[in-house]
């Protein structure tokens, strides 16, 4: 049998590389996100690509595989929300929430109601989907759901 005579530090580098590679990964993630709005996004996707940012958006869903971000302040346009599958729920306690607002309360979608939050998140590209810029959500901070048939009137026959 072959044994490879490897010298002291280099062992020492394989024990120290992973935790200074996490070191930088964790001081990357960790910058404050910019504040931003849709249409920021919309209009120059390109500036935004992997920076982390803060928006304020309508979430669309079809509750299978179409969802998107849109704004008042950006008629007619949106960003391509990242895929939000049921086999992958998410981990934190906003996105969970968020997660659980679009596919386990009332319809699955929102096609029954209206949700708005503040995402932080970053832009990035599917390349499979022709390099179009989708926005990943890593946190939210702020929701709101509202019916869209909720009667007014809903106690009184």
């Amino acid at each position: 049998m072959r044994y490879l005579n490897l010298s002291p530090m280099f062992g020492l580098a394989v024990l120290f590389l992973p935790a200074a590679l996490g070191t930088g990964v964790a001081a990357a993630t960790d910058t404050a996100p910019l504040s931003s709005t849709v249409c920021e996004l919309v209009r120059d996707s390109a500036r935004f690509l992997n920076i982390p940012v803060m928006i304020r958006a309508r979430i669309h869903s079809n509750g299978v595989d179409c969802a998107s971000l849109s704004s008042s302040d950006c008629p007619g346009h949106s960003i391509t929300l990242e895929h939000m599958g049921i086999e992958s729920p998410p981990s934190n306690v906003g996105r969970d929430a968020l997660f659980t607002a679009t596919f386990r309360i009332g319809g699955i979608g929102t096609i029954d109601k209206e949700i708005v939050a503040v995402l932080v998140g970053r832009l990035t590209t599917i390349a499979s989907d022709g390099n179009r810029p989708t926005f990943r959500i890593s946190d939210v901070r702020e929701m709101t759901v509202v019916w869209k048939n909720a009667s007014t009137d809903a106690g009184h026959n």
